[in-house]
């Protein structure tokens, strides 16, 4: 059995965000980022920087920043925050902490609605797999975590921490981009429990 992070993101949503600041010049300065840059794009509209393990896209109503593993996590924490300070007219709505898993290993899942409904049942014939979908109400965010069977054994975990960001100060809003690494810490002890099965 293997268990990996196939990346990790931060997205962003509001108003008035501004895309000009996303420069290679600020992620390194600024960020302490020092990937070069293998695509890079900017206009008033959109910005986008690539680089081997970065990934961030900005437009006026949203921040994506993803880390293509686990080897930025950190970077794009210190980005999405040092973002929001840098912003004075940016009103935020709703921030998703997000990290991808893939798990190698068959996982005997047996799908039932209130004890009553057996899919091998309602579906007969059929060689089923199973994947779900679960909403857990967490301290100041929601978690959906999408379990999607990929191949005969292998699952993709998604897990999307969503925060409602209306009406709370800049500083909260960085308060809880900062809890990037205690969430991701969080899914990866769900993943190890869901493989001990």
């Amino acid at each position: 059995m293997t268990v990996r992070l196939i990346d990790g993101s931060i997205v962003l949503l509001g108003k008035n965000l501004d895309p000009t600041i996303l420069t290679p010049q600020w992620v390194k300065k600024e960020c302490g980022f020092e990937e070069e840059p293998i695509n890079y794009i900017s206009s008033n509209k959109v910005s986008f920087f690539e680089s081997s393990n970065l990934l961030v896209i900005v437009d006026d109503e949203r921040l994506q920043a993803i880390s293509k593993g686990d080897k930025v996590l950190q970077a794009i924490t210190s980005l999405v925050k040092k973002y929001v300070e840098d912003q004075d007219r940016s009103q935020y709505v709703a921030l998703g902490l997000n990290f991808t898993w893939e798990i190698n290993k068959a996982l005997p899942v047996n799908l039932t609605i209130d004890n009553k409904v057996d899919f091998n049942e309602v579906i007969p014939g059929h060689k089923l797999r199973y994947g779900g979908i679960i909403l857990a109400e967490g301290p100041g965010y929601t978690l959906r975590l999408y379990i999607e069977p990929q191949q005969k054994e292998k699952f993709v975990a998604r897990f999307n921490y969503h925060h409602e960001l209306k009406e709370i100060t800049k500083r909260d809003v960085i308060m809880r981009i900062s809890n990037y690494t205690e969430l991701f810490e969080h899914s990866g002890r769900i993943v190890k429990r869901i493989t001990e099965v």
